[in-house]
């Protein structure tokens, strides 16, 4: 048996404004749809930003690492050589 309360609360609205609320409604969770799609789409370039950021970073750190191993080793090899040469 079907209850006469929700039965009649569902059936109050005119089936045009109930199409209206509908496409309202649609066109709103597009909307928001529309929205996500925006920042999602930000999101993955600032990543992609992020990405290229730290590549960059990190081959500045491992070149100035290079330079100043070689440096140290160039250091070392003359003061080999100096103690050698006395």
């Amino acid at each position: 048996m079907i209850d006469d309360s929700k039965s009649r609360k569902i059936m109050t609205k005119p089936l045009p404004q109930i199409l209206d609320e509908l496409m309202d409604s649609n066109k709103s969770t597009n909307e928001r749809i529309d929205r996500v799609e925006q920042i999602a789409q930000s999101a993955l370039r600032l990543a992609e930003l992020l990405k290229l950021a730290m590549t960059e970073g990190t081959s500045a750190v491992d070149k100035r690492l290079l330079q100043e191993s070689s440096t140290k080793d160039k250091v070392q090899m003359e003061a080999e050589t100096s103690s050698k040469e006395s």
